[in-house]
């Protein structure tokens, strides 16, 4: 298959949502109308900017317990913007 998801570790593939993006292909790129591929871009950047300042906001981060180092703290995430 040459869909991005299959080119990913298991673990990303086992994740319990599916995303436009996954399904991708470099087949589906080339055929694609610009719009189409404009959309796309554009859907991606903004993901990409919610992770970023989401990442960067340490208040989003929450340890499971009380033991937990910072780098094994969690975050709840929208699922609109995993999709």
């Amino acid at each position: 298959s040459d869909r991005l998801k299959d080119k990913l570790p298991d673990f990303i593939q086992g994740l319990p949502y599916k995303s436009e993006f996954m399904e991708k292909s470099k087949y589906w790129w080339a055929s694609a109308p610009e719009s189409e591929k404009d959309r796309f871009l554009n859907e991606m950047k903004s993901k990409q900017s919610f992770y970023r300042l989401f990442n960067e906001d340490p208040s989003q981060w929450k340890s499971l317990n009380r033991e937990e180092q910072d780098d094994k703290k969690v975050a709840a995430i929208p699922l609109s913007q995993l999709l």
